[in-house]
């Protein structure tokens, strides 16, 4: 983004008046020897003090030159006694002709800032920057290359000799032979294991044949028959009431008898559709 020439105008009382004291400005760069394209930093400082009413007026005028704006300048303003300092500061880079080197190195000198403090005016030195090139002169007025096209065919060449590669294909071969048993073998395993675990009795179900066992079991037994029904069967829906009766005779007193495991086995197989 361009900028024009900076003019900062700061107003204490709202009319200019005369400065006590002769202003002083000073300029200066972050980098005085920038490529093409980097950015440097432009600093503009004037000083001046206050009249006797206290009162200050004063224009500031630093502009950037054949360089470009790369954002908008910022002020400061800090007050010590009578002395007033405004701090103008920029971020310029070179990015246009005017400002670009024809050889290695090209000396730019920024316009003079000045500060002006009710008709006293003060001018600071001159800033040069050296802006240098990204590119040497050699390669800029380099010409095109020549280029020169092959008409002979090289010799024929191998990458390796014939016998290496015959036994890479045979320890090739080998590997996949290898590799396709390993991989019937894991799907054979993998076969048996799943129709193994297909013939597993559901929880349900071993919990009801442990529970018919249990019938010719000491008591004990047949409370924990009757405990392990109840925590499968669960606390809630459809079968809540029958994991209470589980419950109930898991604790029941007296000891539970062969009758009331068997008809807790008959009841649950009834309710639940005929699970076995």
């Amino acid at each position: 983004m361009r900028f024009a020439a900076v003019v900062l105008v700061v107003f204490a009382a709202g009319v200019p008046v005369a400065s006590a004291g002769s202003p002083t400005i000073r300029a200066s760069v972050d980098r005085a020897s920038p490529l093409f394209g980097d950015p440097f930093t432009y600093v503009v400082e004037a000083r001046f003090s206050r009249d006797a009413d206290g009162n200050d007026a004063a224009q500031v005028v630093a502009e950037p030159g054949p360089f470009t704006v790369l954002e908008p300048p910022r002020t400061e303003r800090s007050t010590l006694d009578d002395e007033v300092v405004l701090t103008v500061t920029q971020r310029l880079a070179c990015l246009g002709t005017g400002c670009v080197p024809s050889g290695a190195i090209r000396a730019v000198t920024l316009p003079r800032a000045l500060v002006d403090v009710g008709g006293a005016v003060a001018t600071a030195t001159h800033v040069v920057v050296h802006v240098g090139a990204r590119v040497a002169d050699a390669a800029v007025n380099a010409g095109e290359p020549e280029y020169r096209t092959s008409t002979e065919l090289p010799p024929p060449t191998a990458r390796f000799e014939p016998g290496l590669g015959v036994a890479l294909l045979v320890s090739a071969g080998i590997l996949l032979a290898v590799g396709g048993i390993a991989l019937a073998t894991y799907g054979l395993v993998r076969g048996r294991m799943r129709a193994s675990r297909s013939r597993d009795p559901s929880p349900l179900t071993r919990a009801l044949r442990l529970l018919r066992e249990s019938s010719t079991r000491p008591p004990p037994d047949r409370r924990r028959a009757a405990g392990l029904l109840s925590r499968i069967l669960g606390g809630g829906g459809s079968t809540a009431d029958l994991a209470a009766d589980a419950q109930r005779v898991a604790w029941s007193r007296p000891d539970p008898s062969r009758r009331d495991t068997e008809g807790l086995a008959d009841r649950t197989q009834r309710s639940l559709g005929g699970e076995r």
